[in-house]
């Protein structure tokens, strides 16, 4: 990693790579909407983590963001969600509102408490909580750099992990 963020190497034309990571960046071969220009698609191994990267600086925030919230996550105590939703939120926190299961897209996080009616004694839908769904989002401007977002990401958290050993 450099002090700017991750370097992409150039494999072949439509292919780059970050060594020994297992992110690569490849060309869309056709737009996503008509009329749009081609992008890129960002992988992780055979995982897609994002698509319709417009430049190389843009994947390489992409990937910043993601392992800076995997850093985090790792960091506060979260495991490998082997429960409720296993598949879609790979990640499991233990908060004072129950347990919050989390999914890490390219720009944004999926997070779901498992019970609803104990998030929503605290939290409310002017917090961002569905009260129905138990899903609670982040979804930060890509406008931001990206400790901005990683510091939003850490505050939203922190306000139901405070007080968790």
């Amino acid at each position: 990693m450099t002090k700017t963020g991750y370097t992409f190497r150039r494999i072949e034309a439509g292919l780059h790579e970050i060594p020994g990571t297992g992110y690569r960046l490849e060309r869309e071969s056709e737009p996503i909407r008509r009329r749009a220009p081609r992008c890129w698609t960002l992988r992780r191994g055979d995982d897609l983590v994002e698509i319709g990267i417009r430049t190389v600086k843009e994947a390489s925030d992409v990937v910043r963001f993601v392992e800076g919230v995997l850093a985090y996550l790792r960091e506060i105590g979260a495991a490998e969600n082997t429960e409720k939703f296993g598949r879609m939120y790979p990640w499991a926190l233990e908060t004072r509102l129950g347990t919050l299961i989390v999914s890490i897209h390219g720009g944004w996080v999926a997070m779901r408490f498992v019970d609803v009616d104990r998030a929503a004694k605290d939290l409310t839908r002017n917090q961002g909580l569905n009260t129905y769904s138990g899903k609670w989002n982040y979804h930060p401007s890509r406008e931001d750099d990206v400790e901005d977002r990683l510091r939003g990401l850490k505050y939203m958290l922190s306000r139901v992990t405070e007080g968790i050993t």
